[in-house]
């Protein structure tokens, strides 16, 4: 075994390690507030990668955001996947405001976790004017679940996707931002676990269902392994409505 391979293989078994502890702490995965750059705020240092295009900052909710633009075909990736290990509960948040995409009703991907088998652990998407979740477990076909909320372009709403894996319990928040509170989510009891497949990506601004990109602008992204209760999450959506960061402190 070469050195260089070894200490890829340590480098990597310190990220899981890291990932592991903050689990058992409570703190987020990863934390990217999207203010000038593409920096993980939280403790985990998780990286994003633009594969192609030079991506720009806009006014977000708490700072900046990142700006999509689908016909640059402009999207984020991780590009160390392992430091993402989503393999139980889970909580995935963010802010959105959408533009039209190339029709009313474009498939325009948000936050997703496509495995390299071709099968979606989640994709959070606009699928035309509606939010969805379209989940792969181990045991069937692909499940939507599509929150009823009808979304406007040009307006922030807050986005929450939770996993509870021992009740195999899929919930999907959806907020405009000057809603009073947060709401109830849609949810769904799957059929089995997720699907899972270890060294998968996290990628924003992107759908695999059928390479759709996403047109408008994103903020104050979190992933946190475990499934945040609907009060966590409503502390959440208020501090974004109050122009402030996810996360206190963490800028």
């Amino acid at each position: 075994m070469t050195r260089r391979l070894s200490l890829a293989i340590l480098a990597l078994s310190l990220s899981a390690f890291a990932s592991a502890a903050r689990a058992a702490d409570g703190t987020p995965l990863a934390y990217w507030p999207f203010d000038g750059d593409l920096a993980d705020a939280s403790a985990g240092g998780v990286a994003l990668m633009n594969p192609y295009k030079k991506l720009e900052y806009v006014a977000g909710v708490a700072g900046q955001a990142i700006a999509f633009t689908w016909e640059k075909r402009d999207y984020l990736r991780t590009p160390k996947p392992a430091q993402l290990p989503l393999e139980g509960d889970f909580t995935v948040s963010g802010w959105f405001k959408a533009e039209m995409g190339p029709a009313r009703n474009s498939v325009q991907g948000l936050i997703s976790r496509w495995a390299y088998d071709g099968k979606a652990q989640f994709d959070l998407a606009l699928h035309g004017q509606k939010l969805a979740a379209l989940l792969t477990t181990d045991g069937a076909k692909p499940i939507e679940l599509k929150h009823p909320t009808l979304v406007d372009f040009e307006i922030w709403y807050y986005l929450a996707f939770t996993y509870h894996a021992e009740s195999k319990t899929a919930a999907l928040y959806l907020a405009l931002k000057d809603e009073p509170s947060l709401g109830d989510a849609a949810t769904k009891v799957l059929d089995a676990p997720l699907h899972v497949q270890e060294e998968t990506a996290l990628t924003i601004g992107f759908s695999q269902l059928g390479g759709r990109f996403y047109n408008g602008a994103i903020d104050e992204v979190v992933v946190w392994s475990r499934a945040l209760s609907p009060k966590d999450l409503a502390e959440i959506f208020a501090r974004g409505k109050a122009g402030q960061p996810a996360l206190g402190g963490k800028r």
